[in-house]
């Protein structure tokens, strides 16, 4: 790896909790294609839209269904002998209707296995779902990864930044932020607090770099502040799900998103950052 460049290791380190997610032997998506609302129905995005935005959010979804056989063919070309066991959306394309125009794929397959691939060839899948995608990207772990600790690395690194331990920072969210959309279902696993802690850590530590104009240096200054608050929103709301005694509101996050993500301030971005590290070093003083 490169020196001097700066690291997720720099916030937190994970502690060793296995399994970290695990998929069902006989619960799969098809058991549940009729009845899409299942997988919605208690994610804070879903519950916070108007209805309007929730029947955007479900045409999405249901054009992602329609073009599965596409996304298998995209996912088999590049490589060929995986075997996918689960597929689904995690990134914020079904909720962030008028400004998301990127999917972004969790891919769980057998074995052990770590790769990220991005694809800009996307003019048939707009064609056939009549959107605008520039980019599709499938973050692919192995089932393997995700139930004992391996040797795998899962590790990504950049022109500017290194992240490190994708299983276990994603692995983390799948049950609060994840919808799928083919194969096995995951099971129900307690999410480990502190490490879901350390997870939202380096997401503001990162964010708080962008705002310091030290990593994301290939995106201009605007694109660089909403990313920004788009990273912290993100940490907002999981704190919001899984440590309800702060009392937020998830509605209220998204709003301020929204009001942020209006007028660019730098300064009022920093005072939601700090407001979100503070409620994080108050969580780990109380676990």
């Amino acid at each position: 790896m490169t020196k001097n460049k700066n690291i997720d290791t720099t916030a937190g380190i994970y502690k060793d909790n296995y399994p970290i997610i695990s998929l069902s032997s006989d619960v799969i998506f098809d058991n549940y294609k009729n009845d899409l609302f299942f997988f919605l129905k208690d994610r804070v995005w879903f519950l916070s839209a108007n209805n309007i935005e929730r029947e955007n959010i479900m045409k999405r979804y249901m054009s992602i269904i329609s073009i599965m056989d596409d996304i298998k063919i995209l996912i088999k070309n590049k490589f060929p002998n995986l075997e996918i066991r689960h597929i689904s959306i995690g990134g914020s394309y079904l909720f962030k209707t008028e400004r998301s125009n990127d999917i972004d794929f969790n891919v769980i397959v057998s074995g052990s296995h770590f790769s990220y691939t991005e694809i800009y060839e996307v003019e048939e899948i707009n064609r056939k779902i009549s959107a605008h995608i520039k980019k599709i990207s499938f973050m692919i772990f192995g089932e393997e990864d995700f139930l004992k600790k391996t040797k795998v690395f899962d590790t990504i690194e950049v022109e500017d930044y290194i992240h490190t331990s994708l299983c276990m920072r994603e692995g983390l969210v799948f049950s609060i932020r994840n919808i799928p959309v083919y194969g096995y279902l995951c099971n129900n696993i307690e999410i480990d607090k502190h490490n879901l802690l350390i997870r939202i850590k380096r997401q503001l530590f990162h964010a708080r770099l962008m705002l310091e104009d030290k990593v994301d240096l290939h995106r201009n200054t605007d694109a660089r502040l909403a990313k920004s608050i788009g990273r912290i929103s993100e940490a907002m709301l999981y704190l919001s799900i899984v440590f309800t005694e702060l009392n937020l509101f998830p509605k209220n996050i998204i709003e301020k998103e929204k009001e942020l993500s209006g007028e660019l301030s730098r300064e009022n971005i920093f005072l939601w950052l700090e407001k979100a590290e503070k409620h994080v070093d108050f969580l780990f003083k109380s676990i």
